[in-house]
């Protein structure tokens, strides 16, 4: 199972409802004609009218019916427009808010690597000055270590979430470099006598270094997304991630063999929801399926024409 959320029932009952909406369409034509044909209506209304001609001008009808028809089709088509426009400003609002949420990602770990990492190699340099004066006296010696240890492991730590706050291979080195050092960490995470070892597989066909900022970071953060969710709720053995670029579309398709779970339950999580609107602010598409038992697998196209 590759996410703990599974709120893409709501992506399916949309689709549901436009399905039941086609639908409704021919049926409503079926039952209006049987209705019909079953008591003549059409017959009765042409008595009706050459009775009642001359006082209720029925031959203006057609015509009033064709200008209302035409006014309808003039509103629906406005409407129409304005949905339109609507989406895309909030395509364009998503998309500013993504950007947003990045700088401010990259501004909090270099100020943690600026500030935190500075005071912290500072506690670590004085607890080894600490000593080197007292090193006749063992309790100090110990004290000494102790903080040296402790400086040392918030360091480690503050690194951790630097690199996932703003991972430093995906501005120096590129997308291809960062998705082998996230996967690197999640396959040494893994090898733990208490957890059986996961294998983590990565195959990217096409350059993946020179595209848009903004889609980098999103591919990013939705791999980044799955791992993570595939690692606490998964118990999968394998997971494979394929990413295929060219100039007209980038695919990308995460598959695993855990679990799974129901996509018809609804949840409360966010997982889903914000990888799906990461690859909507693209004009992407976005396809989840699993089954209880048969793993999990995670489709994404996303056009390069709009990126």
């Amino acid at each position: 199972m590759l996410f703990a959320s599974k709120d893409s029932a709501c992506h399916t009952t949309l689709k549901s409802s436009f399905i039941w909406d086609a639908l409704l369409i021919p049926a409503m034509f079926v039952v209006v004609f049987s209705i019909s044909s079953f008591f003549n209506l059409s017959e009765q209304f042409t008595k009706w009218a050459a009775h009642h001609e001359s006082t209720l001008n029925i031959d203006e009808l057609p015509l009033a019916t064709l200008a209302m028809l035409a006014a309808t089709v003039w509103f629906s088509w406005k409407r129409w427009m304005e949905i339109r426009s609507l989406l895309k400003q909030n395509h364009t609002l998503l998309q500013h808010a993504t950007r947003m949420q990045e700088n401010e990602r990259r501004k909090i770990a270099q100020d943690l690597h600026d500030e935190l990492g500075q005071y912290l190699n500072a506690i670590r340099l004085e607890s080894a000055s600490l000593k080197s004066i007292s090193s006749r006296d063992e309790k100090a010696q110990a004290i000494a270590s102790r903080i040296s240890e402790h400086a040392s492991h918030a360091y480690q730590m503050a690194k951790q979430l630097m690199y996932r706050l703003r991972p430093t291979a995906l501005d120096d080195l590129g997308l291809n470099a960062a998705l082998n050092h996230l996967i690197s960490t999640w396959q040494s995470s893994s090898a733990t006598p208490s957890n059986n070892q996961c294998i983590y597989r990565l195959e990217v066909i096409g350059d993946i270094d020179h595209m848009p900022e903004d889609l980098t970071i999103d591919v990013y953060r939705i791999i980044q997304e799955c791992l993570t969710n595939a690692a606490r709720h998964a118990f999968a053995q394998q997971i494979d991630i394929n990413i295929k670029a060219s100039h007209q579309q980038l695919s990308v398709q995460i598959k695993d063999d855990g679990i799974g779970f129901n996509t018809q339950l609804s949840n409360k999580g966010l997982g889903i929801a914000g990888m799906r609107e990461r690859v909507e602010t693209h004009f992407g598409s976005f396809q989840l399926t699993s089954k209880i038992g048969q793993g999990c697998k995670l489709t994404i196209a996303i056009p390069m024409a709009n990126t």
